[in-house]
Formats: C-alpha cells, structure tokens, sequence
C-alpha cells in the first residue's frame, strides 16, 4: 500500500479548490469580455431558464425542442442551481468545477497506485496544462465536462473495490449525451478484463445500445417536423441520417480505417493526442478504451470534431489519463521526463486561445450598458457572442433572424456567427430595416422596433 501522508485530504481539497478558484475566474473574465457565444453556452442556458421558468424543454435561440438535438437530461439535475442563479456565468464556473473534481480523482487514483510522489507532479502537470482539456474549458459549456469526474469516480471506485458503487458514476455518464454510451461501453470493456462478468456486460451492453436508442427513439420524439437530423451535419459523407450514416459503416466497416487513421490530417490528430499525455498511456492495453469514441469523431466529417477541438476530447481524455497513470508505476522517473517532453508540440500546435475577440475592458463596458437599456420583458434578436448574456426571456432569438423583435442588439465586429462576416453591414442595414438606432458604436448596435416605445 502506497504512503498516502503527502496528499492529506486537507491538502487535497485545498489543491483542488485553488485549482477550482483559478479556473473559474479564467472563465468569468472570458464569459464578462464576451468571448463566450451562443454556440453552445447561450443554447444551454436558454434550455436550463425555460425548463426552470416556462416549464418546457425548449432551445428559444431556434426555436426547437432542448432535445431535438443532443439529448443531456442532466439538464434537469442543473435546472435546480439556474434557478437559484439563473445566470449563464453559472454554468462557467460549473465547467471549470468539473475540471477540478476530475483533478480530484484523477490524484486520488495515483495516491492509490503509484508511489514516487514525483510522478504525481509529472501526471498533474500534463493534465493540467493538457492542449485537448483547454479546449473543452474554453469552449463555452458543455455537459461532457462531466465525464473527466465520473469517468475518474468510476476507476476510484473500481480499483477501490466498490465495484457495484462504480456503476452509478458510469451509468450517470448517459445522462450527459448520446455518445457517451460508448464512454460506457468502454468502461463496461475495463470491468470484463478484470473478469468482473456480470457488471462489465451489463455496462458494455447498455452502452453499445445507448447511441441507436437515442438516435433511433429518443431524438425524433422530440424533432421538429421537417427539422433535419443533426448528426447529417457531421457525417455527411455516410449519409444523410442517423439510419443510412450506420448502415454505410455496417456495410463498409473499411471505412473506420480509410476515414481515420487513412488520412494524414487525422493522423496528426491522435499523434497529438497520445503526445499530450507524455505518450505514457502508450505502454498500457487500457490506451485502446478510447478507440470506440475516438473513431466516432475522427469518421466525422466536421473539421473540429475530426481534429478534438472544442469539447470533443471531453470522454476520451479521463479514458488516457488512467492509462498514463498505470503506464507511469513501472517507467523509471528519467524516462518518464524524457516521454513528457513529447507534449510540447501538443502544447505549441494545439493549445487554443481562450480570448480569440481579445480583451477590450471599454468595450466590454460599454456593451453591458448597452444590455441594461433593453427591457427584460421585451422581445429581442441578439447576435452570437451577446447571446449567453440575454437569453433569460420569453422571446429572444439568434441574429441574423430578427422576427420583428422589439429590440436588436448587434456585435458586428464580434463573432457574428451565423450571419456572414464580408457582408455584415450590409446585411444588419437591409435586415433591420424598420428600426431606429439607439446606439452605433464601434460595430456595436442597439435598434428599437419603430412601432414601440422606449421606456423613460
């Protein structure tokens, strides 16, 4: 049994909350600038505010169903916290909280099996500055965050012979969204190596049936008619829905080589991603429980999830890091260092900028005494990186729809995203038309529906 004297649970927890506290003011000074956008924090606070306020699971940006195209019922587990805080900044320091209890976990795992104490630091290091975590912290919110905490509670639990305690953690993994059924499965895969039989086919079962359940049955229940299936958007070269996108892969299972590891740009891809943890998972079988989710989004057709930008390594990075942890116990300390090494092109050629619109104190002043002036009750048509600060209404919508909205505040040199950038001005001039402007300054416009009135 490993000393566990050094990470005392007070040290633990300290370490932890420092983390935490770190994290969410990285966060807060990210969402106050306005370098958080509507894809996909405002989209999830709008969902989280009608399920708390209008009773209903509705994404009021688009106007669709909150599951119509993802399904994350943990939503309705948050829903309880946006009510006592019905903030988008909320949601943020959540993120960040989840960041810090996979940290918890992650060193609980190593107090548990490796005992040089500075090998700790060389795993906490990796994770902490690991390029693919950056990107799903940036990347305003998403529920997959979670997985870095359960998928570490999970393996906590496991190794700590609590074996049927580990499946809550594993079986809370499908409530954050769809493809975390093969997170699951993987897991279920982990149990059946350790001849743990009965559990690791329960899991592996569920989560090799969780994906099609979901996309087959769960999905169209809640999709609009005529409204397309959002999967088409990412894995167009397969198909046109969910049913032709499998069946093309069922009838050419090539395709899970050719669209992958077969292609350069992808290839660089996992190169970077077992570079990002010192390519010490590498030496342990546990690296290959990634493959099922990691196939999944390098078929994909979108640049970013092909690549594991923004919150696509969320359920495979916890995945890695167990792996890197049982690979580092038998490397000898030199080695180690040497195999760390490794991340630095990770680091230079993946690390994101989390302030991509830059940090304009005035500017971002500015913009919140442009929001003060609109009505809460009023109706409004607000643009992309706006939108997470003004989505608590009844009737709010994504610009460039407009929808004879009483209010239109716009970002026109921010990320305008999806109204096109070469033709905003003109676009914002022939689309607002009928509205008087209140504000014009530096891209920033605040119009006014000219059959209203503006409050004293």
């Amino acid at each position: 049994m490993v000393n566990k004297s050094f990470w005392s649970k007070r040290r633990l927890l300290a370490f932890s909350g420092i983390v935490f506290v770190i994290l969410g003011t990285y966060k807060t000074l990210q969402h106050l600038t306005f370098n958080t956008y509507a894809y996909d924090l405002g989209i999830r606070a709008s969902i989280l505010y009608n399920i708390a306020f209008r009773g209903r699971v509705w994404d009021s940006l688009h106007s669709f169903h909150g599951f119509s195209g993802h399904f994350h019922p943990i939503s309705f587990l948050l829903v309880g916290l946006y009510r006592l805080w019905p903030n988008a900044l909320l949601l943020c320091l959540l993120q960040a909280l989840a960041v810090a209890l996979g940290l918890f976990f992650l060193i609980k795992l190593l107090e548990g099996w490796v005992e040089d104490r500075r090998k700790h630091l060389v795993i906490i290091a990796l994770f902490l500055a690991n390029p693919f975590l950056h990107h799903v912290l940036r990347f305003d919110f998403h529920p997959e965050v979670f997985a870095l905490p359960l998928v570490f509670c999970f393996f906590y639990l496991f190794e700590g012979k609590k074996i049927w305690g580990a499946l809550l953690p594993a079986l809370a993994l499908l409530t954050l969204k769809e493809e975390m059924g093969l997170v699951l499965l993987a897991l279920g895969i982990y149990a059946l190596a350790k001849r743990k039989w009965i559990l690791g086919s329960v899991m592996a079962v569920i989560g090799i049936a969780w994906l099609p359940f979901v996309l087959f049955i769960v999905l169209p229940c809640f999709r609009a008619p005529g409204q397309s299936e959002l999967i088409s958007a990412h894995y167009a070269s397969l198909g046109s829905n969910a049913a032709e996108i499998i069946t093309s892969i069922l009838r050419r299972p090539w395709v899970l080589i050719t669209q992958t590891f077969g292609q350069p740009g992808k290839l660089l891809t996992v190169a970077l991603l077992a570079a990002s943890v010192g390519a010490l998972a590498l030496t342990r079988w546990e690296a290959a429980l990634i493959l099922p989710l990691l196939l999944a989004h390098l078929l994909s057709d979108g640049p970013h999830q092909s690549s594991l930008t923004y919150q696509y390594s969320a359920g495979i990075l916890p995945l890695l890091f167990f792996a890197s942890i049982k690979g580092i116990r038998r490397i000898k300390l030199p080695v180690a260092l040497i195999l760390v090494g490794l991340a630095v092109p990770a680091l230079v050629l993946r690390f994101p900028n989390p302030f991509k619109m830059g940090v304009n104190l005035n500017r971002s002043l500015q913009t919140h005494r442009l929001i003060e002036r609109i009505p809460a009750d009023a109706s409004l048509s607000v643009s992309n990186n706006l939108a997470p600060h003004l989505v608590n209404r009844k009737d709010v919508v994504l610009y460039p729809q407009i929808e004879d909205a009483d209010y239109v505040l716009i970002d026109l040199e921010g990320n305008i995203y999806p109204a096109q950038w070469e033709t905003r001005y003109e676009d914002a001039c022939r689309l607002t038309t009928g509205y008087d402007t209140l504000a014009a300054q530096d891209g920033l416009l605040l119009l006014k529906l000219k059959k209203t009135q503006e409050p004293d």
